[in-house]
């Protein structure tokens, strides 16, 4: 009878455990995939600013959109991608900074704006041949 006790109160711990990291894994995987789609989805917006820039004449008040960038910095989501792809999306999002700060004015921001342009292009197209969450979408 004891040793019935203890078997059960051991598989219910073990059974209990095992439900505590695998709904951990899921959360994790679930934010993981989200910080993921949403820089996926970022990147084309920031594609489209690009286009209201060249057809719009309010030129100064277009910003590009950095926000789920700095989420995937922050949380360590760039680190997964490969080297030459996590520094190419670093520097495209420092040119947008370049761009939203208007450090460089005149002539420069055509230049600059064809560099972003061209980076968000190369991102959108690589970025879902090495995330897996955007293979799936």
């Amino acid at each position: 009878m004891f040793e019935e006790i203890i078997i059960s109160v051991v598989a219910v711990g073990a059974f209990s455990l095992l439900a505590v990291y695998f709904d951990r894994w899921l959360t994790e995987r679930k934010a993981r995939e989200s910080i993921q789609r949403a820089l996926h989805d970022e990147i084309n917006l920031n594609l489209e600013v690009v286009q209201k820039f060249y057809s719009s004449d309010i030129r100064r008040y277009i910003f590009f959109y950095t926000d789920s960038y700095q989420n995937a910095r922050i949380s360590g989501e760039l680190m997964t991608l490969p080297k030459e792809l996590r520094i190419r999306l670093e520097g495209t999002y420092h040119l947008i900074y370049l761009f939203n700060r208007r450090v460089e004015r005149g002539e420069n921001i055509e230049d600059l704006l064809d560099n972003i342009k061209n980076d968000l292009i190369y991102l959108r197209d690589k970025l879902p041949q090495h995330l897996k969450s955007l293979q799936r979408s």
